[in-house]
């Protein structure tokens, strides 16, 4: 199972589960002692050096206290392939940080009185069901109830038009400001209206209300066009020895919810322009920073933690992840750009927070596990009726992931565990004889979960089968003597659609990718005609998936 899993490590939308990975605590790292000040620059060095070795980060830092910047540096490969080392000057799409910058135009057009947070959506957009009780403001907490559109392709997004005429079928999911949810949909509206009220383009706009007045000359639109040596390399994932490059998105689908690339240096100027209040007011940021739903506010995440105001923005989609964190009480500003979409910079940014807080702790690392250990651990474990562990083996380190979880690096310690970072547990692996593992044992805030080894495969589901969606799998069985070249013979099929997936579980998928030619990691649906067909699922080929069917 290793060989042929390994192919497909990657993360995904993290869910909240049970028996989860995620838990927002460092038990990695336990404290030991405090940090003397005059130290502390040399100690984030230190950690981030730690955590890029230990596999848990590559990317560009910058933390600044009280308007001293205490690090700013790239760690590992920009590009892996020409040997191009991240550096602080290292350019990244940021994502949904943009939601940050969009917002902040809006609130200066609010405070030119051109708009207003309860202006209604049918000022500009009548057609749309229930415009007149969805609000500016909702657009910017992400409460109106709009279709959710989140880069899965369901939407057309070549035009304003064409997305008018999508969402002017559908009604909201919910009763306008009643519940939050995440959405790109409302911050590609918002950029629009931009755009209607001061007569520029959304990439005009933003330099002249945000990127001109902060002199931040190291940002713009459109990643996948930019022509630059400093331009980051994005992956599906990074691992110690490993990695697969990510397939970008074009701009359309990311626009004012997404499209903005920058630096760390210039993402701490949009911080200092917050922290001043140079491109909106301090009544303009007290109503940003106010929490609607979520934790949510308009552009901005604000927490409260030990007493001390947090407000941050996340990014994270094809190749990369991003995440702006500041504490205005003390003009703190952390700034994490990664280029490779495995990264959890949750986990980095607590550490780092602990530090600024004067605590010392253990860094992460991990020891080398000899190949045969690694190879007889590799496998699917069944830890309950519709969960599983898959654990893959890529090169000297383990990789692991429950299902509909992001995947986890394991950090193997002297005693023969495996840690998490951010996990408040540890996982060990047994056999009933000596040299074999067949069992996983979890264990998490005081609880023990056992998983069992189990034989696991690829099938194939969808509407074209006899049983539909909802029926099960059609099993594939590998073809002797390959390793990763999957088959089924004489299936019959009816006109529809398939998708491969291994273990009767969504966790891991291959769709068609764009183009049709070749598959991918959760795409596309891939359309099929009736008839009785000998089905070849292959692997081998690497980094480009393939399919062939034979009618029979």
């Amino acid at each position: 199972m290793a060989a042929h899993f390994q192919l497909a490590c990657r993360a995904m939308r993290m869910l909240v589960l049970s028996i989860s990975f995620a838990s927002g605590v460092l038990p990695v790292f336990a404290r030991q002692g405090s940090v003397p000040a005059d130290s502390l620059p040399a100690q984030l060095n230190q950690y981030m050096t730690a955590c890029n070795a230990a596999g848990l980060f590559n990317g560009s830092v910058l933390i600044s206290v009280e308007g001293k910047t205490l690090l700013a540096k790239g760690y590992g490969y920009s590009n892996i392939a020409s040997g191009t080392l991240n550096t602080a000057s290292t350019r990244y799409p940021v994502y949904s940080i943009t939601k940050s910058m969009t917002a902040v135009l809006v609130m200066q057009l609010i405070e030119k009185k051109l708009l207003s947070p309860e202006d209604r959506l049918s000022r500009f957009y009548p057609s749309l069901p229930a415009a007149d009780s969805i609000t500016i403001g909702h657009l910017l907490s992400h409460t109106s109830g709009l279709y959710p559109y989140n880069n899965d392709y369901t939407m057309p997004t070549a035009s304003e038009e064409a997305m008018i005429r999508f969402l002017s079928g559908r009604r909201p999911g919910f009763r306008p400001g009643s519940q939050w949810q995440y959405s790109n949909t409302g911050y590609y509206l918002l950029g629009f209206i931009i755009e209607k009220l001061t007569g520029l383009p959304y990439s005009k706009a933003l330099d002249a209300g945000i990127f001109r007045p902060l002199k931040m000359k190291e940002s713009g639109l459109d990643f996948r066009g930019l022509k630059s040596a400093r331009k980051a390399t994005g992956y599906r994932f990074l691992y110690p020895g490993s990695g697969k490059e990510a397939r970008l998105y074009p701009q359309e689908e990311l626009r004012s919810s997404g499209g903005v690339w920058s630096t760390v240096g210039d993402l701490l100027k949009f911080h200092e322009g917050m922290q001043t209040h140079r491109i909106i007011s301090a009544a303009g940021t007290r109503m940003a920073y106010t929490v609607n739903h979520n934790s949510y506010g308009y552009g901005w995440f604000n927490e409260t933690v030990n007493g001390k105001q947090i407000v941050s923005h996340s990014g994270g989609a094809a190749g990369f992840r991003s995440l702006l964190v500041r504490l205005p009480e003390s003009n703190t500003c952390i700034v994490l750009l990664a280029n490779a979409e495995n990264f959890d910079l949750t986990v980095i940014k607590e550490g780092i927070l602990q530090l600024l807080s004067g605590k010392r702790f253990q860094f992460p690392y991990s020891i080398t596990v000899d190949s045969a250990r690694l190879h007889t651990i590799a496998g699917t474990y069944q830890l309950e009726p519709g969960r599983s562990l898959y654990v893959t083996r890529v090169h000297q380190r383990l990789v692991a992931q429950i299902s509909g979880q992001q995947s986890v690096l394991l950090l193997a310690d002297s005693s023969g565990r495996f840690n998490v970072a951010g996990l408040d547990g540890h996982l060990t692996f047994t056999g009933a004889l000596p040299g074999t593992c067949d069992t996983v044992i979890l264990y998490r805030k005081g609880r023990r979960h056992v998983g069992i080894k189990t034989n696991a495969g690829w099938g194939i589901a969808g509407s074209a089968l006899p049983g539909g969606w909802t029926g099960p799998d059609v099993p594939m069985l590998p073809v002797k003597g390959k390793h990763g070249i999957w088959t089924a013979t004489n299936i019959p099929l009816q006109d529809g659609v398939i998708k491969f997936r291994f273990n009767s579980d969504w966790t891991l998928n291959y769709g068609a990718a764009p183009g049709g030619k070749e598959l991918e990691e959760n795409g596309t649906d891939i359309q099929v005609k009736a008839g009785r067909y000998t089905i070849f699922f292959d692997l081998e080929t690497g980094e480009s998936p393939m399919f062939r069917m034979e009618k029979e």
